[in-house]
């Protein structure tokens, strides 16, 4: 199907690990020309892959699921696949005009639905980021003896119960508890405010914001006047490593 390609492709697959063969092959396959659409559902697993995909065709996240593989050349012919079927004759192919416009019509309303991959990739890749800076955080305080929930809660004097993307606690000193917030998109002078107000709630032992990016002045000057530390490292392992230093001297105290 794909060398009699001449104007336009569209895939709908599940993950781009499902696309027919490798993205160069496709484009091997085809005519210059040819426009390719990809319709399919992006996550954190295929994240590295897209890119070279997205240079290749106009990428879609489908917002829905979907349980069916499409393949449509030219509007004149199409292959539809059912991959949890489990039958040999899963897969119809036809080119009768009203079969290929149905499934284009298919295609089309998941697309039409759809987000481009081009917005979702930058969510992607801050969720991947801080599940990094989160994981490893958790890791190293964890080997120096800490209990650490991710996302962890203290509640204050009031009753309320504040949340933190980390918590640590001393099983040795039930009272020790380092509370974690790892900056990721808000501005770091709102997050401090927001950890400020927290911290007249409650009085975790240690009140730390992590950073990949350099914290102002202004920023470093509300943070003391909150009792709020700054952790800032452009380097996941190095910002672990930091907020480690800084639980081990607490024990110590």
């Amino acid at each position: 199907m794909l060398k009699t390609c001449e104007s336009s492709l569209r895939l709908m697959v599940g993950k781009v690990d499902d696309l027919p063969m490798p993205i160069e092959d496709i484009l091997g396959s085809l005519n210059n020309e040819a426009e390719i659409k990809i319709l399919t559902q992006l996550d954190l697993d295929n994240l590295q892959k897209l890119s070279e995909v997205i240079e290749a065709a106009e990428v879609m996240h489908s917002l829905s699921t979907f349980d069916l593989h499409l393949l449509i050349v030219d509007d004149n012919e199409a292959l539809m696949n059912l991959p949890s079927t489990p039958s040999i004759e899963r897969a119809v192919w036809s080119n009768m005009g009203a079969y290929v416009e149905t499934m284009n019509n298919v295609f089309m309303d998941y697309w039409n639905r759809g987000e481009l991959a081009g917005d979702i990739i930058t969510r992607l890749t801050i969720q991947r980021d801080y599940l990094e800076k989160s994981n490893a955080i958790k890791s190293s305080l964890e080997l120096s003896g800490w209990h650490v929930q991710a996302p962890g809660s203290l509640t204050g004097s009031s009753g309320l119960e504040h949340t933190f993307n980390l918590v640590a606690t001393n099983p040795e000193h039930s009272g020790d508890s380092i509370a974690i917030d790892i900056l990721i998109e808000e501005t770091a002078f709102n997050h401090i405010i927001r950890l400020g107000a927290k911290s007249m709630d409650l009085k975790p032992t240690m009140l730390l914001l992590s950073s990949g990016k350099p914290f102002k002045e202004q920023e470093r000057d509300l943070a003391k006047l909150y009792g709020i530390k700054l952790v800032y490292d452009e380097k996941t392992d190095s910002i672990a490593e930091k907020i480690n230093r800084l639980s081990v001297d607490l024990m110590k105290d």
